[in-house]
């Protein structure tokens, strides 16, 4: 199924079926980590918004701010959820232990107040552009990571030596 982004209220979940690669629950678990991350980043959008901007360019930037701020929830709970499904496989590897960096440091860069910073701000309090720099880099970061593990169809896990990993399950989940 794939999940739309843009509407933060969808919870359908279709049933498992034979074949599936991954248990019902967990792709409850991981869709409600994402949707969380989303409104989340939604919401602090929008509370950092009605701080920074004056009445005369409020309603623009208020606007992208709530996106920004929604698009940045995204990218967390799209790491999150990936840690945490592979965390249920058993991952522990050192592509693992690589991941979970790469987490913390996309976590510090894509903070909200990093991204309304004065840098990514018109001298009149506007936001400079439409897609912000930073959140369109770290978002083709991540699906570069989930396009090249679609293509190796596999990852190490502790579980079983032989055990495939197959995250195209993966990827109707988070929209991409």
């Amino acid at each position: 199924m794939y999940h739309d982004m843009n509407d933060i209220w969808e919870d359908d979940i279709d049933e498992p079926t034979n074949g599936q690669s991954w248990e019902f629950g967990e792709k409850l678990a991981l869709s409600n980590i994402i949707n969380c991350h989303f409104n989340q980043g939604y919401l602090k959008g929008i509370m950092q918004a009605k701080k920074l901007y004056s009445a005369s360019g409020f309603e623009e930037n208020y606007k992208k701010s709530a996106l920004l701020g929604a698009k940045a929830g995204r990218l967390l709970g799209l790491l999150e959820g990936i840690q945490f499904y592979l965390e249920k496989r058993g991952e522990t590897g050192e592509n693992f232990e690589n991941l979970k960096k790469w987490i913390k440091k996309v976590e510090k860069e894509i903070e909200i107040n990093k991204i309304f910073s004065k840098e990514f701000l018109e001298l009149n309090g506007l936001l400079k552009y439409d897609e912000h720099p930073i959140l369109e880099g770290f978002e083709a970061e991540i699906i570069n990571y989930l396009e090249d593990i679609k293509r190796n169809e596999y990852i190490n896990t502790t579980k079983k030596n032989d055990e495939i990993l197959n995250i195209r399950s993966l990827i109707p989940v988070i929209g991409i």
